[in-house]
């Protein structure tokens, strides 16, 4: 059983710049959470729920379930789904870049999950969904944007889709890791892809311990993301 008690206050100050003025703003956020988890035979449990309450948008609610079931051994099986919040920064709202009317984004997501793990080897797959209201986002080529071409803004209705998977494996006193993800990024209101959002990325890692001295090389490629909406 956990309990939380949250008290945060962010305070943002800017001095003038020949493009931009002087900035200041503050705001305080109290939260209290919730948390319960419980193993059962091959069976698990989580329960989480949260309370925030922000003095610019009022009273927020978040939660989340989750279920795992150990298979025959070394096989697991879980599924979550959960509710999220994330409020707007205060320089995303108060400086020339943004909005004092940008809205805060609000998210349901649901995930399926399959785990391998026995002695050295560590497989994860999983797949998800994730529906966003008010999405925050950026732009350098929105038409609306006033501030040099760049400013934040809303995406009223978005969805993303992926799998993820990921490896692990210990040989010979190396370890090696490598993972794929695959993304489906939709603007629900054009049917277009989200900006700045690649549809694939790959990571591939290998690490030697020598003593106290951890030697690694690592690949991440980045696919392919479109700057603007018209995706052109």
């Amino acid at each position: 059983l956990n309990f939380l008690v949250e008290k945060r206050t962010d305070d943002f100050e800017s001095t003038p710049t020949r493009f931009d003025p002087k900035l200041s703003a503050s705001r305080s956020q109290n939260g209290l959470g919730l948390g319960y988890s419980k193993a059962i035979g091959s069976h698990s449990f989580q329960l989480n729920t949260r309370n925030d309450y922000y003095d610019n948008f009022g009273l927020v609610n978040t939660n989340a379930i989750g279920y795992g079931y150990q298979l025959a051994r070394p096989w697991a099986i879980s599924a979550s789904s959960s509710s999220g919040f994330r409020s707007p920064t205060l320089e995303q709202q108060f400086s020339p870049y943004g909005s004092e009317t940008l809205k805060p984004e609000s998210s349901s997501s649901q995930e399926v999950g399959l785990k391998y793990a026995f002695e050295k080897t560590i497989f994860k797959i999983a797949t998800y969904e994730s529906k966003y209201t008010n999405l925050l986002s950026s732009s350098q080529t929105l038409k609306s944007c006033a501030a040099g071409g760049f400013c934040y803004f809303n995406v009223g209705q978005a969805n993303v889709k992926g799998t993820s998977i990921q490896g692990q494996h210990s040989w010979g006193g190396f370890d090696f890791s490598a993972s794929l993800d695959d993304l489906v990024p939709v603007n629900e209101s054009s049917g277009k892809d989200l900006i700045l959002r690649a549809r694939r990325t790959t990571h591939i890692a290998v690490s030697k311990r020598i003593q106290s001295w951890i030697f690694k090389l690592e690949n991440q490629t980045i696919g392919q993301r479109f700057e603007e909406a018209a995706n052109t």
